[in-house]
């Protein structure tokens, strides 16, 4: 443990609970509770109106934050100027509101104002002594990469299995391709290779973004991003293509009903840290 560094945490309800400050262009919020999400895939979330005089800075965006008990979470995100957690100073992270109809305010642990979501925690190596109320954390290799967010505009979700076959020579199989499970001979001659592909689907499309203005609708399925088929893909693969890098170019196929199209545009980034420095 000599490598880490020590301070308390609060248990409530089996649930972990920390302080922090938080600073905005505007204000500082000295001691803050908030909750440690692994659950939670945004840097931090933040319940507005928990928080005295709090003001959503520009530039923010309006998106699709998640799945929630009462159905589809939408609110706003943006940067703020620092995280500070014990030690540690959390440099321009990016923070989801959630819309204050999306949650009940009774519901919550009392004075707690948000979340510490899973972009921020796994920058850390995290201990947790629940008997001792004591939380360790050193920071680990990603602790200064930059926060990124969806450059698309689009939120994709895996939506089931399909299997698709492809004809081949045997000889033209690998090894691999022999042995696995998945695949099936039907002669010595002509041979086709049946694998299983995941499938994904375009859940929802950020107004005004470079998705929307490139065409791409709700509910179309995405075949190919780059000249790759993507039912080979992890989802977080598919979300890493598509915050690569403002300007970059991401050409797709998707299918919409019987139609397959071929859609290209241009990722933009809408919380850039050089707009949001004034740089």
């Amino acid at each position: 443990m000599d490598k880490y560094d020590s301070f308390p945490l609060i248990l409530e309800n089996d649930r972990v609970y920390t302080q922090a400050h938080i600073e905005t262009k505007e204000k500082r919020f000295e001691n803050q509770k908030l909750l440690l999400d692994l659950g939670n895939s945004n840097p931090m979330m933040l319940f507005q109106r928990q928080l005295s005089l709090y003001v959503i800075s520009p530039p923010y965006i309006r998106e699709y934050l998640g799945m929630g008990f009462n159905g589809a979470v939408f609110g706003y995100k943006n940067r703020i100027k620092s995280l500070r957690w014990a030690k540690y100073v959390v440099e321009y992270p990016i923070v989801a509101y959630p819309d204050s109809n999306s949650y009940d305010p009774v519901k919550i642990s009392k004075n707690r104002v948000g979340s510490i979501g899973n972009q921020i925690l796994s920058r850390f190596h995290v201990i947790l002594d629940y008997p001792n109320q004591r939380i360790y954390l050193r920071v680990n290799k990603n602790f200064h990469k930059p926060y990124v967010v969806d450059m698309s505009g689009l939120e994709i979700v895996h939506d089931g299995f399909e299997f698709v076959r492809h004809r081949m020579l045997y000889q033209d199989m690998g090894e691999n391709e022999r042995m696995e499970g998945r695949t099936i001979v039907f002669s010595t001659q002509v041979n086709y290779l049946i694998e299983l592909h995941a499938t994904y689907i375009v859940n929802q499309v950020r107004p005004n973004s470079p998705a929307e203005q490139a065409g791409i609708q709700i509910g179309d399925q995405i075949l190919k991003i780059n000249g790759r088929m993507v039912g080979k893909m992890k989802l977080q693969d598919i979300k890493a293509k598509l915050q690569s890098g403002e300007g970059k170019r991401i050409k797709m196929q998707i299918r919409r009903g019987d139609k397959e199209l071929n859609i290209s545009f241009e990722l933009e980034d809408p919380l850039s840290l050089q707009t949001y420095k004034g740089v």
